[in-house]
């Protein structure tokens, strides 16, 4: 299993619509879940923590090859467009988990 976990911090601008852009962005990820073969899990949250990062994703998929379609899906890089023009930086880590 492959674990992909990502933290934004969103552009100053958009840090009142946290709430709004994680919900967004939730529904987002649940319509295209089906779509995208070996996605087992995708959710949103809003950091409640403070910090750089104002909120995470965090997707499950069965193997490497699931998370490379995902990264090249149509739909996926729609999303990835609306969540640049909200944001202004990123971490990403991926890993392997059994």
């Amino acid at each position: 299993m492959v674990k992909h976990i990502l933290f934004w911090a969103l552009k100053p601008e958009h840090k009142k619509d946290v709430q709004e852009i994680v919900s967004e962005l939730n529904g987002k990820f649940q319509k295209i879940m089906p779509q995208i073969k070996g996605l087992l899990k995708a959710e949103v949250g809003a950091n409640y923590n403070g910090g750089t990062y104002d909120f995470a994703l965090y997707t499950e998929f069965t193997d490497r090859e699931a998370e490379a379609a995902y990264q090249g899906h149509p739909e996926h890089l729609k999303i990835k467009e609306y969540i640049k023009a909200v944001t202004d930086g990123k971490v990403c880590v991926d890993y392997f988990a059994e």
